[in-house]
């Protein structure tokens, strides 16, 4: 009996141990994690916010959790991103630094131990608000040098006129980049004068507003001036004049409005002189909305063909100049001009 009883004591110990075994709990299974993403809010300049919600973190802990953005559809976390440490609490977090004017799409994410979790897309453009420094007065800059230090303030309006201007005859330090004054929103008058070396006017395409008016003479290479095509600011003058190498106004499609001058007697005016690579003026095919004394002049500007630029202008005009225009081939353009004061 003895071997007997032994061998049931043993089927027992052994059954057991398989009982105990099958009714091991399973490991948790893990996934990916689940994360909302917050609404945008406080778009402001270069800044914007938003945060994420993690309704899940999937079974396993989360190690990295933020916000990724991009100018392209469903960014990923190697495109701009923010980082908020670990865990499952819930975030808010800048989206910084982004562009102005611009369209932006955002993901929130959550990375675990299988991998990274996004949210649904939002997306959001940017604004133009000066959020950095202003600076109180008028600002020249005569070299490359006072171009860069001044950038480094970051100053992104100017109470008075910006002036850009090369002393003649010099040759060193020359003017040739416009990009560290790129954080400029706001203006007063605008000069751009007399450089040998600049060939456009990148730096300034974030410039928004420009209080009274634009003056861009003698430059010698200046070929474009598509950079101030955000500019809708209404304007009392424009003059372009003596730019060897330009070819278009194209800069100035923005404009629409010509106003009386506060404090003067002169009219509003447009003055684009003496031009001689210009090809065309379509540039100005936003102007609309002019004052009745507003003067137009266009001269020296023989590659010019058509003035079509003015279709945008009606009724009544100041004056208006058309001189040494050889290549002009007709008059079309101008057909909603009821009454010109002198042409």
């Amino acid at each position: 009996m003895k071997p007997l009883f032994l061998a049931t004591i043993v089927f027992f110990i052994v059954a057991s141990c398989k009982k105990d075994e099958n009714n091991s709990p399973d490991p948790e299974e893990q996934n990916l994690a689940s994360i909302f993403i917050d609404p945008i809010s406080n778009i402001s300049g270069d800044i914007a916010y938003s945060g994420g919600d993690i309704v899940d973190n999937g079974g396993s802990p989360i190690d990295l959790k933020g916000l990724c953005w991009s100018t392209s559809p469903n960014p990923t976390i190697d495109d701009q991103r923010t980082n908020k440490g670990s865990g499952d609490e819930d975030f808010t977090a800048e989206i910084f630094p982004i562009e102005f004017n611009t369209i932006y799409y955002v993901r929130a994410f959550a990375t675990n131990g299988v991998g990274t979790a996004y949210s649904d897309e939002i997306s959001f453009t940017s604004t133009n608000e000066c959020t950095m420094n202003i600076f109180d007065g008028d600002v020249v800059l005569t070299s490359q040098s006072e171009i860069n230090a001044f950038g480094l303030n970051n100053y992104c309006k100017i109470t008075g006129d910006l002036v850009i201007r090369q002393p003649q005859n010099t040759t060193t330090d020359l003017i040739t980049d416009l990009s560290p004054l790129e954080n400029l929103r706001y203006i007063g008058r605008l000069w751009v004068d007399d450089t040998t070396e600049l060939e456009d006017l990148d730096g300034l395409h974030h410039l928004s507003f420009i209080f009274d008016s634009i003056n861009i003479n003698d430059n010698v290479l200046l070929a474009n001036i598509d950079a101030l095509g955000a500019v809708d600011s209404a304007m009392t003058s424009i003059a372009i004049r003596r730019n060897n190498s330009l070819i278009n106004v194209d800069g100035l499609s923005g404009i629409t409005t010509l106003i009386q001058p506060t404090g003067y007697s002169n009219p509003p005016h447009v003055y684009i002189s003496s031009n001689p690579a210009l090809t065309n003026i379509d540039g100005l095919g936003g102007l609309v909305n002019v004052t009745d004394d507003t003067g137009i002049a266009l001269s020296n500007v023989p590659l010019i063909t058509q003035v079509s630029g003015l279709s945008g202008l009606s009724g009544t005009l100041g004056n208006l100049t058309l001189v040494n225009m050889p290549g002009l081939i007709n008059l079309e353009g101008l057909e909603n001009i009821r009454t010109v004061g002198g042409i």
